[in-house]
């Protein structure tokens, strides 16, 4: 059977590796792969960010299977769009990929399931950060009463910030209420800001 590895990095190359070594595989592509992936696969070009790229790709190789290793064709849906075409293909599907692409999706999916994680809060627009730092308060997360204690103790703690952007990067300053100022990239409007309370290591012997 012919496989296709999509990806160029350190995991796609431990993938190409273990799949070089199964007697059922006649050919092995990897797209765009690296330098140190030749001597195990075929290496392909193709534009990672670019699902036409990456469909192009696989309907001239036809592989039996494709198996994808980065984030990024993850969330452009490229295992779906194998899917509708009737292409096998190894990953999660774009709606799942959230969990690895999107910190505000992750974060409210793990609330939603009771899953324990740091008390946090969403903001839609550098001015709500600003003003949720001035406060040194996450507030009202909805979260359920198991961090109640966490989040009184947010005031007397630094706060960590995600920041997620889908379009050109735009530098923008923030505040941070311990580390003084720090420089963050933001998208345009409308942006979902995530910030955190700050989980520290405790030893064994702190309560």
């Amino acid at each position: 059977m012919k496989v296709l590895v999509l990806g160029s990095g350190g995991r796609e190359h431990a993938l190409v590796w273990k799949l070089r070594q199964s007697p059922r595989i006649s050919q092995l592509y990897c797209a765009p792969g690296n330098g140190g992936i030749t001597s195990e696969a075929e290496c392909v070009a193709v534009d990672l960010q670019n699902l036409n790229s990456i469909t192009a790709l696989a309907a001239r190789l036809q592989p039996d299977l494709t198996v994808v290793g980065p984030e990024l064709p993850l969330t452009l849906g490229v295992v779906d769009e194998f899917e509708r075409r009737g292409w096998r293909a190894f990953g999660p599907t774009q709606s799942a990929a959230q969990l690895e692409s999107s910190k505000s999706f992750a974060k409210e999916f793990l609330q939603r399931h009771h899953i324990p994680t740091a008390p946090f809060a969403i903001c839609d627009s550098i001015e709500q950060v600003r003003d949720l730092q001035r406060r040194r308060d996450i507030g009202d997360l909805g979260s359920d009463s198991r961090h109640d204690d966490r989040m009184r103790d947010v005031v007397e703690k630094p706060l960590d910030i995600g920041i997620e952007y889908e379009s050109v990067p735009l530098p923008m300053e923030v505040q941070h209420p311990l580390d003084g100022l720090m420089t963050v990239a933001c998208r345009p409007e409308p942006v979902r800001i995530v910030v955190e309370d700050r989980l520290e290591e405790r030893t064994q012997e702190e309560p």
